[in-house]
């Protein structure tokens, strides 16, 4: 669908107003991808550091508990 605006340009043949109109649009595309390649850019990395912490709290609690084993094994001997 043609806006209305361009399409007065396009009767006028205003071409340098078509151009600026067609020059706008294409820009807030290519910021529309370029915002979504840095969005997915940000998740990507962001995911290795969460998962990262995860396995170090997960590390902690697992000595922890190998702790409290040899500990409780320590005392019943």
């Amino acid at each position: 669908m043609i806006s209305w605006r361009a399409l007065a340009f396009f009767r006028q043949r205003d071409w340098s107003g078509m151009t600026l109109e067609l020059l706008i649009v294409a820009l807030g595309v290519l910021l529309g991808i370029q915002a979504s390649n840095w969005n997915d850019d940000r998740l990507r990395h962001a995911r290795p550091d969460e998962v990262l912490a995860q396995l170090g709290a997960e590390l902690d609690q697992t000595i922890a508990e190998a702790d409290q084993r040899i500990a409780f094994s320590v005392r019943t001997v």
